[in-house]
């Protein structure tokens, strides 16, 4: 299996060394971009293939020196691999050897050197700052509309993982930022445009959630789920988009609202079996202070019913570890659950003996 996101770069194996390496570390080198090779095309761990791509990397350098296009292809692997590790600073280090080397042998405008800035700009964001990603996000778009012209497909999708990255390193407000961008830019002649507005408003919507800005959430994952509810009413995002909406009227204490959507998600997506069955909206239950004080853990398993609207009704303990207190919490939590309901010959039913487990875990 490939791990790596864009692309994988493979050596000029003909290329002559430029060090004047021993006979033994040509051997060496050989040997472990060989096992490199190989592993990426199993169902390795990505730990061992960012170990094999470092140990590729560490053997090239004895052959070949920081011009040759090979040491940039060699930097370029081990970067995408630390990325899929979310090793942001490995990955940045060694994006920006890449970056440098393949502007040099193949000019700024060139594909492989674009789609190398790009994972560099991803990389280098982190939960401190975000300033360098954002001025290399420039450079990306200045070449994206120099090459591609403005307003194109290509600077849509880099400004929505753009943003998407900037919210995974928990900075909603930058995220919408590029969100806003990416929709702002969308053409508006292309056969996509409204999907690509809808996944614009997804996001948005979900960044807004985050940010407890619920109103904001509820316009844009209403638009969003609208056109995905037309398209692909049992599709992943179609369903993300209720579930969001779900947590959004709870929040806005309008559960009736939230019922629709909990309808919906249950409509289009049926429930085999009561293990798989999980609510769209969880709350964590209060950790009792007693029993933090007395360093207790445990947990408790709850069985309820879960009505033709997704309420939880009737819940029960069934099991109870760690302390007495910790029964009262899951009880309150868990009738505050909701659940997309199952649905037998078209209309929603109650479901019996649902079972939920509740972890008490001291950090």
């Amino acid at each position: 299996m490939r791990y790596f996101i864009l692309f994988c770069f493979s050596l000029l194996l003909a290329a002559m060394p430029t060090h004047a390496a021993t006979k033994a570390e040509k051997i060496a080198f050989k040997k472990a971009y060989k096992h490199y090779t190989q592993i990426i095309e199993t169902d390795a761990t990505k730990e061992d293939i960012l170990d094999a791509a470092q140990q590729a990397f560490k053997a090239g350098k004895k052959v070949y020196d920081t011009s040759h296009l090979n040491y940039t292809m060699l930097a370029n692997n081990v970067g995408e691999a630390a990325f899929i590790l979310n090793d942001h600073k490995l990955a940045a280090q060694h994006f920006k050897i890449s970056v440098e080397g393949l502007a040099a042998h193949y000019g700024a405008d060139d594909d492989q050197h674009l789609q190398s800035l790009m994972l560099y700009a991803y990389a280098s964001i982190d939960f401190n700052s975000s300033a360098k990603a954002e001025k290399i996000y420039k450079q990306v778009i200045k070449i994206i509309n120099r090459t591609r012209g403005e307003n194109s497909i290509v600077a849509v999708n880099f400004a929505q993982q753009f943003g998407a990255v900037l919210y995974q390193y928990n900075m909603p407000n930058k995220a919408i930022k590029y969100y806003e961008k990416a929709k702002d830019i969308v053409p508006t002649n292309h056969e996509s445009h409204e999907q690509m507005v809808a996944y614009s408003d997804f996001l948005l919507g979900k960044a807004y959630l985050t940010k407890r800005r619920h109103k904001k959430a509820e316009k844009y994952l209403k638009s969003s789920v609208d056109f995905y509810d037309r398209t692909d009413p049992s599709g992943r995002q179609t369903l993300s988009g209720h579930a969001f909406l779900v947590r959004t009227y709870e929040k806005l204490g309008m559960s009736d609202k939230a019922t629709e959507h909990c309808r919906a998600i249950g409509k289009n997506s049926p429930i085999e079996n009561n293990a798989d069955y999980q609510p769209v909206y969880i709350l964590q239950p209060t950790y009792p202070r007693s029993a933090q004080v007395a360093g207790k853990e445990g947990h408790v398993i709850v069985s309820l019913t879960v009505d033709d609207a997704g309420f939880v009704k009737n819940p029960k303990v069934l099991e109870t570890k760690g302390s007495r207190e910790f029964k009262r919490a899951a009880l309150e939590v868990a009738k505050q659950f909701r659940y997309a309901p199952r649905y037998e010959n078209g209309q929603p039913v109650a479901t019996h003996d649902v079972k939920y487990k509740f972890s008490f875990t001291l950090n």
